[in-house]
């Protein structure tokens, strides 16, 4: 049995084949759900050893939930019957945790990203894990899952594998709506007057940095550390693509 991740940490270990059988067999089980062990020789899966952690990875996603003895399907998880599979995307992408949606803008932004670059920027955004191995396997599992998803094409193994978003990335994420936090001020307080020559912000404001492309536009709304280190990566393309176009000598 694995230890539950808490909730810096991210899952590893995973089935992703597993995930999906999951899923669907809960479908029919209602709220009441199922008994571990009868949904794991449901799915032929007593002797996988990725049983528990798989288990993890659909509740850090908030599909299931269990209380260790039966598993259910949280009303997330529930959404996925209906619609096609671009809808499902659309969903899961838009609930996605804020770790795995940070580490998808980073390829996003970045064009592509070898696994050792996202797990330099991992340790840059939220430090040095306990454990580099369960690093590697986390990270490999969250490529996994945006795979599955169909968000990603992920080519080669190891440090030098490469993740380079898909047509359909770009297009769920870009109808995802931003998740803008409601503000409770009047529209006076948000128009404050200057005060010695500089305009004063209200304390709850919110950050939304648009950058446009001739191909598509970004949009953030900047709560952290991490959306700052994704919007440079963003810049730092466009950069790249610009030099690229420079006739010699003048860049």
């Amino acid at each position: 049995m694995s230890k539950e991740p808490t909730k810096t940490e991210l899952p590893y270990n995973t089935d992703i084949d597993l995930l999906e059988k999951i899923l669907d067999d809960l479908k029919n089980t209602g709220k009441d759900g199922v008994k571990l062990d009868t949904l794991w020789v449901n799915l032929n899966a007593t002797k996988s050893v990725y049983r528990s952690y798989t288990i993890n990875l659909a509740k850090f996603l908030g599909l299931v939930d269990s209380d260790n003895t039966k598993v259910w399907l949280t009303d997330l998880g529930t959404k996925l019957r209906y619609g096609t599979k671009e809808e499902r995307t659309k969903v899961l992408v838009a609930n996605m945790p804020e770790k795995y949606l940070s580490m998808f803008k980073w390829i996003l932004g970045a064009t592509e990203l070898r696994s050792n670059e996202i797990k330099n920027r991992y340790i840059d955004a939220w430090g040095t894990p306990k454990s580099t191995i369960i690093l590697d396997r986390s990270i490999a599992s969250f490529l996994g899952y945006c795979r599955w998803l169909g968000i990603i094409n992920y080519i080669g193994r190891g440090n030098q594998a490469k993740a380079v978003v898909t047509d359909l990335g770009r297009k769920v994420l870009d109808s995802v709506p931003q998740k803008i936090e409601p503000s409770n001020e009047s529209n006076d307080q948000k128009h404050e007057p200057k005060t010695n020559g500089k305009t004063t912000l209200p304390e709850n404001t919110t950050y939304p940095i648009i950058i446009k492309t001739k191909d598509r536009d970004f949009d953030w709304d900047v709560k952290s550390e991490t959306d700052w280190a994704v919007i440079d990566s963003v810049i730092n393309s466009i950069k790249e693509g610009w030099k690229k176009n420079q006739p010699r000598g003048e860049v």
